[in-house]
């Protein structure tokens, strides 16, 4: 159940019940923006469709957006979101860390964190394909395949050789969220297995806690990919603790020495893979609250302290 993120994809969806409450607004969930991108192409394709859709005597029904619950605008407003311009991205993924954590527009989470307005992510804290550091060789072309291993060399990565040559212990250079330890492993063989690295396996199915602290605090490690509990148990337990979270899951602190540092870690790719209910990992009730959770006690502290030399990614 939602602990570790052992990773059943029929596993546990969005809880509907805070749905119920006022409608958000669009500038906050980017309903103007993505939705209405979405919304464009699902009548041009619907224009397409009706044509073919006829022949079997049936129609394609239109979604009306404007009829979703907040739940829902949120999840679809995610599909896709790592096509979008970083200013749209940035919205996206403050708007899921005021929801999945319970939050009000200007009081405090259900747990009692504070919201700060001014931690709201900036479009500088995000890379996407789109932008141009113009040097053509490191960006992805039309006729590339888009893996993730590509993403990292062609322009995600300030440096490939220093992610190779990476020496600092317990803190990656590069950190990949996904939404299940059955996904994770798929990553490592079909795709990252091409980037000959030693990876971190930060999931629970892999190893028990225990030996993560140990292996995060004696290896250093270029490249980790984790699920999102695993990923805040070990970001916010000491390295000299037996796996027991710390109170940072209530007072938004971490430990002076946390198992999993992100304090020398320039890039966090988050994994948009969909599961056959098209959720992610920012949309799926198992993973969603403590993906947030994470962001807020590992990755809000490192933005404060180095600006834009921590960045997101949506892949």
């Amino acid at each position: 159940m939602g602990g570790e993120d052992i990773g059943s994809d029929d596993e546990f969806y969005l809880d509907q019940n805070w749905a119920k409450t006022e409608k958000p607004k669009a500038d906050n969930i980017i309903v103007e923006d993505v939705l209405n991108n979405k919304r464009s192409i699902e009548n041009n394709d619907n224009d397409n469709q009706e044509e073919i859709s006829s022949k079997n005597n049936k129609k394609r029904k239109k979604l009306d957006y404007d009829k979703l619950s907040p739940s829902n605008l949120l999840v679809h407003a995610g599909r896709g979101i790592s096509h979008e311009s970083a200013e749209k991205q940035s919205k996206f993924l403050w708007t899921c860390f005021q929801h999945w954590l319970g939050m009000k527009s200007t009081t405090s989470a259900k747990d009692g964190t504070q919201v700060n307005e001014q931690d709201a992510f900036k479009p500088p804290n995000f890379y996407t394909t789109n932008q141009n550091d113009g040097n053509d060789d490191n960006q992805l072309q039309p006729h590339q395949v888009i893996t993730l291993a590509n993403f990292l060399r062609k322009g995600a990565l300030s440096s490939n050789k220093r992610l190779k040559k990476w020496k600092i212990v317990g803190s990656p250079m590069v950190l990949i969220i996904t939404l299940s330890a059955r996904r994770a492993v798929s990553m490592l063989k079909e795709d990252l297995s091409s980037l000959k690295l030693r990876v971190a396996k930060l999931f629970a199915k892999h190893m028990e806690i225990e030996d993560q602290i140990r292996m995060l605090t004696m290896d250093s490690y270029g490249l980790a990919i984790g699920t999102p509990n695993r990923l805040w148990r070990l970001s916010t337990t000491s390295k000299n603790d037996d796996g027991k979270v710390t109170g940072a899951a209530t007072d938004g602190a971490t430990p002076s020495s946390p198992a999993l540092s992100l304090e020398h870690t320039e890039l966090i790719v988050i994994d948009c893979h969909e599961d056959h209910k098209k959720y992610t990992v920012c949309t799926m009730n198992d993973t969603a609250t403590d993906l947030m959770r994470f962001i807020r006690d590992a990755v809000i502290p490192q933005i404060r302290a180095r600006k834009e030399r921590i960045r997101f990614a949506f892949f």
